[in-house]
């Protein structure tokens, strides 16, 4: 695999197309640029890493913990790749799970609020 030249301020589209003989459309780059803030969040999480160091940027966006998750949650991992329940791999309702959204609502100062999504 080719290293990738990545520069400080740098967008991954032109680090895309400075790195490859593909170039990306005006207008697919504008839909990318306007629906892509998270994107831009990552890329900027990275180059100060550069910057800074790793050590020296809590990097607290979505997916990018700084914690290890409490050992509860390898064991039911653990526990579910050995007894898989049935679908579940398939997609939860928009609203998500009845059950989840029960437990937490029990949870919770708010009472719950019935939704006909």
């Amino acid at each position: 695999m080719e290293a990738i030249d990545i520069q400080a301020g740098d967008s991954l589209f032109s680090t895309l197309e400075r790195n490859s003989e593909v170039s990306i459309s005006e207008k697919v780059r504008k839909m990318m640029a306007e629906r892509a803030w998270i994107r831009r969040m990552f890329e900027e999480g990275i180059v100060l890493k550069q910057r800074y160091g790793e050590e020296n940027v809590f990097d607290l966006s979505l997916g990018n913990p700084i914690m290890e998750p409490p050992a509860e949650f390898d064991r039911e991992l653990k526990k579910l790749a050995e007894q898989p329940l049935s679908g579940g791999h398939r997609y939860m309702e928009n609203a998500g799970y009845p059950e989840t959204r029960a437990a937490v609502a029990s949870s919770s100062r708010w009472k719950p609020v019935s939704s006909s999504l």
